[in-house]
């Protein structure tokens, strides 16, 4: 089981909050083989977009807001 953490912000997760997930999981006997962070996978996750924008798969939108 992989318990992953959408910290796509990670300056503004808290620890306390991470730590208090794994305990409560623990209690229900669910604990992970790995725990992951999204923040850990930023560098694949920007390679993929940019391989899937350069091969026409997708693209970004760059207009103003207003």
């Amino acid at each position: 089981m992989i318990l992953r953490f959408d910290d796509t912000n990670p300056i503004n997760e808290k620890g306390e909050f991470v730590e208090n997930i794994i305990k409560d999981l623990k209690r229900l006997d669910i604990i992970p083989d790995i725990v992951s962070n999204t923040s850990d996978h930023f560098g694949a996750i920007e390679n993929a977009c940019r391989k899937l924008i350069t091969d026409g798969k997708a693209y970004a939108d760059d207009t103003p807001a207003e």
